[in-house]
């Protein structure tokens, strides 16, 4: 996968305030680009930012 793919899932993961992004292992340099540019993201959106995580099973589930 190229480095622009990898980076793309982050920006559409958190556009769609999906909660989660499945990066894997960190063995292979296209998992960290995912991470890498969440990481970023998160920088860029400052006190806006917000980490569900877990959260995103009660939203699915009630």
């Amino acid at each position: 996968m190229q480095e622009s793919i990898a980076s793309d899932i982050a920006h559409l993961a958190v556009a769609a305030n999906a909660g989660q992004l499945k990066v894997g292992s960190f063995a292979r340099s296209e998992r960290m680009v995912k991470w890498n540019e969440v990481l970023r993201i998160e920088q860029k959106l400052g006190s806006r930012a917000k980490f569900i995580g877990g959260e995103i099973y009660q939203r699915i589930f009630s």
